[in-house]
């Protein structure tokens, strides 16, 4: 697939900008002091602080809606493989020979009249086989015989 590829590469990608960003930002602790005292002066600190608030509310919805993004990727790529999963674990498998197609395997085989009539003699019917036993009786002859079917 061709999608699996790229989103993994945009998520190293962007797992580089951030570790880039942070190694940048903890690298000299001086300058952020240096850009609040400046906003301070500028704005004055109950403004400074407000400003500082909604930026810092405005990067937590960022860094959120990457991760919800991610969270719903994840999910939907989930979602899709286990989709095929089930649906190639109920359309059977690949029944090699002449007339070679995809089929179910079927878990019981067929039990023919015979068999089951054989089966019914004996006394050994599996529960979900009961044959519907039709009998004929063309008149009131006692030399005629029974016409029994299974």
């Amino acid at each position: 697939m061709k999608t699996d590829g790229t989103l993994i590469l945009f998520v190293l990608l962007l797992l580089a900008v951030i570790g880039f960003a942070f190694v940048l930002g903890n690298a000299d602790p001086i300058a952020p002091a240096v850009a609040q005292g400046q906003t301070q002066l500028l704005f004055g600190h109950q403004a400074a602080s407000w400003i500082e608030g909604g930026l810092g509310l405005i990067f937590k919805l960022a860094i959120g809606s990457v991760f919800a993004g991610f969270g719903f990727a994840l999910f939907n790529e989930m979602r899709k493989a286990y989709s095929l999963w089930k649906r190639n674990a109920q359309s059977g498998r690949w029944q090699p020979g002449p007339n070679a197609n995809w089929q179910r395997s079927s878990s019981t085989p067929k039990l023919s009249k015979q068999d089951l009539m054989l089966l019914a003699l004996s006394g050994r019917l599996p529960q979900g086989e009961r044959p519907s036993v039709q009998v004929s009786q063309e008149g009131h002859q006692e030399e005629s015989e029974l016409d029994i079917r299974l």
